[in-house]
C-alpha cells in the first residue's frame, strides 16, 4: 500500500513537471515573432523525433547485449 502511494506521488510530481515544461515552452515561443515561432515548432518536432529514435536505438542495442550475455553463459565442467 505504501508503495502504491509513493508511485502515485511520483506520477503526480512527474505530471506537474511535464505541465511546467509545457508552460515554459509557450513562454519561450512567446518571445519570438509569429513567423519564427513556426520554425521553432518544426525544429522542436525534429528534435523530439531524433531523441525518440536515439532512445529506441539505445533500447534495441541494450536488448541485443542482454541476448548475447544470456547465450554466452557457460557451465563448469570437471574433466577426470
Amino acid at each position: 500500500m505504501l508503495k502504491n502511494k509513493m508511485m502515485k506521488k511520483r506520477m503526480e510530481v512527474l505530471g506537474r513537471i511535464k505541465e511546467a515544461a509545457g508552460y515554459q515552452r509557450k513562454a519561450v515561443l512567446a518571445l519570438f515573432p509569429e513567423r519564427t515561432r513556426e520554425h521553432l515548432k518544426v525544429i522542436d518536432g525534429e528534435f523530439r523525433a531524433m531523441i525518440a529514435e536515439c532512445t529506441e536505438m539505445h533500447r534495441h542495442d541494450k536488448e541485443k547485449d542482454t541476448d548475447v550475455r544470456e547465450t554466452a553463459k557457460t557451465k563448469k565442467v570437471e574433466i577426470m
